[in-house]
């Protein structure tokens, strides 16, 4: 638990340093701006564009701005006050300040602040539950969600994928094979920095399943966010280039996104259900 409260400590610090990075990173790149695409896609598609609903992790407020421009009135949290007061001038930039409800400061393992069953819809994507590096935190993150989710509430959580990195200590992070952490990277999935990255937690999509209790929580899908387009920006930039093989290779990304061979696999996982009605 000390070194879990050491991270967290750290991993804000991290997020406080980069916070226009932060919100620019979803337009930052193909993958990336296939992360938000393929999110939005999927909370089109279930998430009801009326209701509160709760940012938990909002960083600078990317999905916040979304909401509340198609129409959900939002309370974001997160434990990074710079990023806060960056989403207040965004979501004012964007003219829907009259949806934004509330800014809090805290984090997901402890939303005492809010009454249960709150909340139409809550969101925690881009990776918050992951930055949560103890298991037992984790749990109570996720019995959190579910204690303030109204029962029926959609509920979306995103996290970064265990099974991902292998692709990416060929592509990308080959020095890091030489780490303690890569050593023990398949079972624990714990990464507690130092190799240019803050510290988070990679899932296994069974692992991420398995923190929301069966009995208050149906889920509806599960989704490999990046799918294949995971560790690939230059290959998506270059297949952007020709319009008509993207909408078609979208088209295909989107039709496979659940498709439980490509989930693992994928940079981003992200769980969708609702909260049973008892």
């Amino acid at each position: 638990m000390i070194k879990a409260k050491k991270a967290h400590d750290e991993i804000a610090e991290y997020y406080s340093r980069r916070v226009l990075k932060e919100w620019k990173r979803l337009q930052s790149d193909p993958t990336n701006s296939l992360e938000f695409s393929t999110t939005m896609y999927f909370i089109d598609k279930f998430l009801p564009k009326r209701g509160l609903v709760l940012d938990g992790g909002s960083g600078p407020g990317k999905y916040t701005v979304e909401l509340t421009k198609r129409g959900n009135t939002v309370i974001a949290l997160d434990p990074v006050e710079k990023s806060l007061r960056f989403l207040r001038k965004a979501v004012e930039m964007h003219g829907a300040a009259g949806r934004l409800k509330g800014v809090v400061n805290g984090r997901l393992e402890d939303l005492s602040r809010f009454k249960d069953n709150t909340f139409d819809g809550v969101i925690s994507l881009g990776g918050p539950m992951s930055h949560i590096m103890d298991e037992r935190l984790r749990k109570r993150a996720a019995a959190e969600i579910l204690r303030v989710a109204k029962p029926r509430a959609r509920i979306f959580v995103s996290v970064m994928s265990r099974m991902s990195m292998i692709d990416g200590f060929v592509t990308d992070f080959q020095k890091d094979l030489d780490s303690p952490y890569s050593k023990a990277w398949v079972k624990t999935g714990d990464y507690f920095g130092g190799y240019g990255f803050t510290a988070f937690h990679g899932f296994l999509p069974g692992e991420l399943s398995d923190l929301f209790d069966a009995k208050t929580f149906k889920k509806i899908t599960m989704v490999g966010i990046e799918g294949f387009g995971s560790r690939s920006e230059k290959k998506l930039a270059r297949l952007q280039k020709n319009k008509s093989r993207w909408k078609g290779w979208l088209k295909m990304h989107l039709e496979t996104a659940e498709e439980p061979s490509i989930i693992g696999v994928s940079e981003h996982i992200m769980l969708i259900g609702e909260k049973k009605a008892h």
